[in-house]
């Protein structure tokens, strides 16, 4: 595992156990010696979308992929690093969101100047689902909102963290339809437009309406097969469910919980 600073990588250390390399700047990370490894994990911090500190991130993610590693990327809360995990929620939250760490592909990290075909709305909102793909693993719209897996739970994506990665596209050159070059011209009114192409293409309305039976708690989902008996096992975006229930006891009731998307609850 990769990280840039020494309380990162303690953090992780302390929560796992696992070999980490503190590299003390991001520019480190993409040109770290790791030629014996055939995968590596990135436990960036939290930067704001679209931020420079973002996109140094991301060229290092694709510095390590284009060298044939496989690349996974494991995300704090926004604003946050691991080290705040461990000390907010424990060593169990910085392993859950380890285990969901997302596959980095080396196209989908494009932080240079954007080009485009046509510069439609449509066109944008591809790319802008591929960009947060690359980020954050699958994006789904439901109820309304758009979904991303944190790594115990999914979790809605602030409105502001959608917005940002339309707004890298202003100003990106395209060949109009007589063959000349242009550029993107974003307003409020097409912002809005391409997130509404975008919502459809990552639209699943029914993505929470069938998840297994269980409970979705801090230490990880409490499965119940059809006699009712309970299984510990670790999270994984599968399990379709929001926020992790903070019970710890074992008597439960029946019943449909619409914050935590668990068929039981305690």
């Amino acid at each position: 595992m990769l990280c840039e600073g020494v309380e990162t990588a303690l953090s992780i250390w302390q929560a796992t156990g696992q070999e980490v390399w503190a590299c003390l700047s991001v520019s480190n990370i993409g040109s770290a010696p790791v030629h014996d490894y055939a995968e590596v994990i990135i436990a960036r911090d939290g930067d704001a979308p679209g931020s420079k500190a973002e996109g140094q991130i991301l060229r290092a993610a694709s510095s390590l992929a284009t060298r044939g590693l496989k690349v996974m990327m494991a995300n704090p809360p926004e604003g946050q690093d691991f080290n705040d995990v461990l000390v907010n929620e424990g060593e169990g939250a910085v392993r859950s969101r380890l285990a969901g760490a997302a596959q980095v592909n080396p196209s989908q990290t494009e932080t240079r100047p954007k080009n485009l075909a046509i510069g439609s709305e449509i066109e944008i909102a591809g790319r802008v689902r591929k960009d947060l793909n690359a980020k954050y693993g699958r994006v789904v719209h439901a109820d309304g909102v758009f979904w991303r897996y944190c790594g115990s739970e999914w979790a809605t994506i602030p409105n502001h963290t959608i917005r940002l990665p339309v707004h890298a596209y202003d100003g990106a050159d395209f060949t109009t339809a007589a063959g000349g070059p242009s550029r993107v011209k974003l307003n409020e009114s097409r912002v809005n437009s391409v997130l509404n192409q975008f919502a459809a293409l990552c639209a699943d309305p029914s993505f929470f309406d069938a998840p297994p039976t269980g409970i979705n708690c801090a230490s990880g989902f409490i499965r119940f097969d059809a006699k009712g008996v309970p299984r510990l096992e670790s999270h994984n975006r599968d399990h379709r469910c929001a926020i992790p229930c903070p019970a710890t006891g074992t008597r439960t009731a029946r019943a449909n919980c619409p914050q935590t998307r668990c068929s039981l609850v305690c």
